[in-house]
């Protein structure tokens, strides 16, 4: 599933919404955005993520909404890719919530 499956779009969203509810309290920039993709610009520059791990969470979630939209038209989705950004996802996941425990 390309938005329920581990290491796939929910993660990603839940990742970020995790910790702009972490640090918005010390860094109110984080309330100005709604959408992934600024608020990951946004944990970058405050350094609360590092800039790896934004371009990672990053591309891997424009190829999965991308391959959603694909689904939606009916054109194949290039899942071999999509499992290479899944794999990092799930490494990030895993990183982030055991510094988060």
């Amino acid at each position: 599933d390309l938005k329920h499956d581990p290491g796939a779009i929910v993660d990603i969203e839940f990742m970020v919404q995790y910790a702009v509810l972490g640090w918005a309290k010390t860094h109110a920039s984080l309330s100005r955005w709604t959408d992934v993709m600024r608020l990951l610009d946004e944990l970058g520059r405050l350094e609360v993520m590092k800039d790896d791990d934004v371009e990672t969470l990053q591309k891997a979630y424009l190829a999965f909404r991308a391959a959603t939209h694909d689904q939606w038209l009916g054109l194949i989705i290039d899942y071999p890719r999509l499992q290479h950004y899944r794999e990092d996802v799930h490494r990030l996941w895993n990183e982030q919530m055991q510094t988060a425990s």
